[in-house]
């Protein structure tokens, strides 16, 4: 054998490679797969979510890893037409419920739309508030909240047109945060909002009936009146009286049925400011300020709910008159 000599490289001898079969190369999943297999997830892995809607079916469930909240339409006009007013919404507004994905599906051979929500946790509606002890401030930031999640719908000409106690969210977490939800009857459009409305025969007049419910519907369009920004007032005032009081703003005699409850409700609140009497039991104010903010916040509410929509106040003034008595009151603490 040669020896290697000094500063001589030492000559390593090649050995062949012994070469199998090249490793399979995984292919990241594309967007469109990505989404398919979210909203298979969240279809599949849905749940209850307490009694089922008048106008679609409400779930619980996970989408993208995070819980959300599934709202299910076999009405496909009623679903889509939500679909197209979320999607109006940007999903970086504090007082609105976000949309996160819309889709459709059949299941048992019936086509179906599928709205994905964002899941407020924690967050209890306007119906469950009043179970919970709070104070007047308490009720003027809620409040507040409602105002600033509609303010953001009108600046979309988007009218809700179901504001209600049921379809606003309340996170009680460090104080209270309102959000805006529900937008299966809300329109942006002379069409869509003439899509809501039919026909009524009571007695020998025709009446228009308005889908929504009957304690928050603005007398006018039971008339078949286009829906205005003072119809969510409207709305927004009996929701306000509601959680403020504990109570309905309206009485109806429960005579032979729905329709004859239906005819008081087109001819008394069309024609009269019959808002129900505020309970006088139901709060004990402290001190002469907190008297006055009482007061004040009650005449706001039936100026709200004033039967003729040009005697109620605008949005902007609704705010204002908020603000104030939440800066008295927090001033006089």
């Amino acid at each position: 054998m040669k020896r290697q000599r000094q500063g001589e490289e030492a000559i390593i001898p090649e050995v062949p490679l012994k070469r199998g079969p090249a490793p399979p190369i995984i292919q990241p999943p594309n967007e469109k797969e990505q989404r398919r297999e979210m909203r298979r997830i969240a279809f599949d892995s849905k749940e209850r979510f307490r009694t089922r809607g008048a106008q679609a079916n409400a779930f619980t469930t996970t989408y993208n890893g995070q819980p959300a909240f599934l709202k299910i339409y076999t009405d496909i006009n009623m679903g889509t037409g939500e679909v197209n007013i979320a999607k109006k919404l940007k999903c970086n507004n504090s007082h609105l419920i976000c949309q996160l994905d819309a889709f459709e599906i059949i299941e048992d051979g019936v086509k179906k739309v599928v709205l994905v929500y964002e899941y407020i946790k924690g967050a209890i509606n306007g119906e469950e508030i009043k179970q919970h002890s709070v104070t007047l401030s308490d009720i003027l930031t809620i409040f507040k909240g409602a105002v600033a999640g509609l303010r953001e719908l009108h600046s979309h000409d988007i009218y809700h047109l179901d504001l209600k106690p049921a379809n606003i969210l309340i996170q009680m977490r460090n104080g209270f945060h309102t959000y805006v939800a529900d937008y299966g009857l809300a329109c942006s459009d002379k069409n869509s909002c003439k899509s809501l409305v039919g026909h009524l025969p009571l007695g020998n007049s025709q009446y228009v009936r308005f889908r929504g419910t009957i304690n928050y519907i603005a007398p006018e369009l039971y008339l078949g009146n286009a829906p205005t920004a003072k119809s969510d007032i409207y709305s927004l005032g009996s929701l306000f009286y509601s959680i403020y009081s504990h109570q309905e703003a309206f009485i109806y005699r429960q005579e032979r049925g729905e329709s004859a409850i239906e005819q008081i409700t087109v001819i008394d609140r069309q024609t009269r400011d019959i808002v129900r009497p505020f309970p006088t039991n139901l709060w004990t104010p402290g001190n002469a300020f907190e008297t006055l903010v009482h007061s004040n916040l009650q005449t706001l509410i039936l100026h709200m709910l004033k039967s003729d929509p040009d005697k109620r106040p605008d949005l902007v003034s609704v705010e204002f008159i908020l603000k104030i008595l939440s800066e008295f009151l927090n001033a006089s603490t």
